[in-house]
């Protein structure tokens, strides 16, 4: 009994794994699909002064 709920728990999971790929390759596919000219160069410095902002105004 205790290989058939291990098999049905190792199932569950991959399952689960499958699912969240589908869904970030979903949420992934129209930047990849995406010409060169729909980006914007952005430094790291730009995107830490970004985050430090959101994270501010989250508080």
């Amino acid at each position: 009994m205790k290989q058939v709920i291990t098999k049905s728990v190792s199932l569950c999971d991959r399952r689960m794994k499958i699912d969240a790929w589908d869904v970030l390759q979903r949420e992934l596919e129209p930047a990849m699909r995406a010409g060169d000219h729909e980006f914007i160069s952005v430094s790291a410095d730009d995107v830490i002064s970004r985050n430090k902002r959101a994270f501010l105004s989250a508080e």
